[in-house]
């Protein structure tokens, strides 16, 4: 076992499994709940039926789901970075872990998967499914959408809710539903029973897929999703030569980081101290104190610096976080591995 003497030297575990990954929460109140856009001025998507896609133009966005061209098709998915309407089927598949699924359109800079089902609609509509950008905010609704084969009054509801350029920590996403029990002879659907939900990276140069849920019934009504974009972690030299600032961001709210930092490249970013295994548990009780262990704000987010009198020295890390102040065996995030040299 190494000792604390080597606190500046521990190389840098990634951990590949929550890298850069963002989260899905049903915890997280809504922050401006459901908004029926029908009645405030939303642009109705005219002509949708079943298996339809159809284009549009946002000028609102973040880093999950840019600006630009939206493909939204009939069957409760959208998708940005995507200027044609490719089919999206009506056959709802898993979401991999690295991969777009089955049956999604390639190549796009975010989907959002909220409700991937065989939805319908009672003939062609333009006042089922509306769009409308409103105080920073991207709101894509879909009101009283039927399921395979529709039937009159047997209908959901949810809306998609896309902030524009949020601080991190704060909520980036989040899927409202309202009402998502089609009842009668469509219980079959309800409450997700065979729906997929959750986000696909496609083409997008940040996050990774990441799936609430497959053909369960997790959607009662009134259930708000959240998804939180991935923790990341930044060096920065804001005095200038010989100063350093360390920002995490992003991170589990009101939680623990761990950072680990190394002068050495060794391995990194693949291994421990030079290749030799210690535990995880061993690794952070050899650096239990601030600033390499510390609390997260309530906004998942944590700033050390700036600090003058800096060695010219480039450092190897990564941040890593959990829930609460415990730091468990399994953490919850963890961001990119980071390298940065002092000026």
């Amino acid at each position: 076992m190494k000792s604390s003497s080597f606190l500046a030297s521990l190389a840098v575990c990634i951990l590949a499994a929550v890298a850069g990954a963002q989260t899905i929460v049903n915890t997280t109140p809504a922050v401006i709940g459901f908004v029926d856009i029908s009645t405030t001025g939303g642009t109705a998507v005219i002509g949708v039926d079943d298996e339809t896609e159809h284009t549009f133009t946002t000028t609102l966005g973040n880093a999950l789901f840019p600006a630009g061209p939206v493909n939204l098709g009939c069957n409760g998915v959208v998708q940005s970075g995507i200027g044609t309407t490719p089919s999206i089927s009506f056959s709802n598949q898993t979401i991999p872990a690295a991969t777009d699924p089955t049956n999604i359109p390639a190549g796009s800079q975010g989907t959002i998967c909220a409700f991937w089902d065989d939805l319908d609609f009672i003939g062609a509509s333009s006042t089922n499914v509306y769009w409308q950008e409103m105080g920073g905010v991207l709101y894509i609704l879909y009101k009283d959408i039927n399921a395979f084969v529709g039937v009159a009054g047997q209908t959901i509801t949810f809306e998609i809710q896309i902030w524009d350029n949020p601080p991190g920590g704060t909520p980036w996403i989040q899927i409202l539903y309202p009402d998502a029990t089609f009842g009668g002879s469509q219980t079959s659907h309800d409450n997700a029973v065979s729906a997929t939900i959750g986000w696909v990276k496609g083409a997008n140069a940040i996050g990774q897929n990441v799936q609430w849920s497959y053909n369960t019934a997790t959607i009662p009504d009134g259930t708000v999703l959240t998804i939180y974009p991935p923790m990341l972690l930044g060096f920065s030299s804001p005095l200038g030569v010989g100063s350093i600032q360390v920002d995490i961001t992003s991170g589990p709210p009101s939680g623990t980081y761990f950072l680990p930092i190394t002068f050495s490249a060794g391995a990194f970013p693949y291994g421990w101290f030079y290749g030799i295994d210690i535990t995880f548990g061993d690794l952070i009780g050899q650096s239990a104190g601030f600033p390499f262990v510390g609390p997260l704000g309530p906004g998942g987010s944590f700033t050390l610096g700036p600090i003058a009198g800096a060695p010219p020295l480039t450092l190897y890390s990564v941040a890593i976080g959990f829930s609460g102040s415990s730091l468990a065996a399994v953490p919850t995030l963890a961001t990119a591995p980071e390298t940065y040299t002092i000026p």
